[in-house]
């Protein structure tokens, strides 16, 4: 079932499309030497089921990983959230198709999140419709960019924020819940700006080593003094 599908028909959607997603997954897994791609995980949400699409690298990317992990799933949200803003099938290219999943933690990942849909469905409601509907969609796609954008710089926790602005962002949606999207865009924002400064720590302290460096490095006359030119 699609989020389009679900939204129309059920009472609490998320918990629909999630679970969908979850009997998917676990039939995939229990094939011999199951495996699972990033393009192989958006054939099990749907091609067209960006929220879901997004939510779920969205969490993947809270999860502790090697360097380099990060800033690859921080490209593959943004290459969703352009998909979403264009209204696109979503299918990555090359090696960010190709890149594999772990099925058993993407599996626990998906458990979490089902408990995660049920106990929205219980405490959300539709309210600001404003702020979940078709037309507010191209907006939060660009934020989703931004967001992704902020994940990319190998800081390391500066991607968490951001990261769970977004997945609440598309809880919101799902759930036509105005008000969590509203929560989940201040989350985001406070992210960009934690990440903002942190950027701006790193580059400040790098040219104050930098003048460090060369001060020290300066070549001086016997009596202490620098040499001039």
């Amino acid at each position: 079932m699609s989020p389009s599908e679900a939204l129309a028909g059920e009472e609490d959607p998320m918990e629909a499309v999630v679970g969908g997603v979850i009997e998917r997954l676990r039939a995939h897994a229990e094939a011999p030497d199951a495996s699972l791609s990033c393009n192989d995980l958006l054939a099990l949400v749907g091609p067209r089921s960006h929220l879901v699409a997004i939510l779920l690298f969205a969490l993947l990317n809270l999860l502790p990983a090697p360097p380099g992990y990060n800033f690859v799933m921080a490209l593959i949200i943004i290459a969703l959230c352009v998909s979403l803003l264009f209204k696109r099938e979503m299918q990555l290219k090359g090696y960010f198709g190709r890149m594999q999943l772990p099925v058993k933690i993407v599996l626990k990942l998906m458990d979490v999140l089902g408990k995660l849909a049920g106990w929205a469905a219980r405490i959300s409601s539709p309210r600001w419709r404003g702020l979940t509907g078709n037309a507010i969609m191209p907006v939060l796609a660009i934020f989703g960019v931004v967001l992704g954008l902020f994940m990319l710089p190998p800081i390391p926790a500066t991607n968490t924020l951001p990261s769970l602005g977004l997945a609440v962002i598309c809880v919101g949606v799902l759930n036509h819940d105005g008000l969590v999207v509203l929560l989940g865009g201040l989350v985001g924002l406070a992210g960009i700006i934690i990440c903002g400064f942190a950027v701006w720590v790193v580059v400040a302290l790098s040219f104050a080593i930098g003048d460090v460096v060369d001060g020290e490095a300066e070549p001086s006359l016997p009596g202490g003094s620098p040499v001039q030119s």
